[in-house]
């Protein structure tokens, strides 16, 4: 089971992140796993840019959690692929 980290909270199991979520978002989901591994590995990557340009703890702590979001997406993207 995957593990998210969603900032103040802690890390949450990303199965129960997706409760209460609606049938047009799941859509959505779905759609964004299609994109490649590699479009999530690059936004990671300008994440990472811009955190380390960043001049207060705030933005860091968000860009540091964006950055998480999308590695997160990119294992699922591969672990999807991996399974086909």
């Amino acid at each position: 089971m995957s593990r998210v980290n969603d900032g103040e909270k802690g890390s949450v199991d990303s199965n129960i992140a997706l409760e209460g979520t609606d049938a047009a978002d799941l859509e959505d989901l779905m759609s964004i796993l299609k994109l490649p591994a590699s479009h999530f590995r690059a936004a990671a990557a300008r994440a990472r840019r811009l955190a380390a340009e960043a001049t207060t703890p705030r933005v860091k702590q968000h860009l540091r959690n964006v950055i998480d979001r999308y590695e997160l997406l990119a294992g699922e993207v591969e672990k999807a692929g991996k399974s086909d």
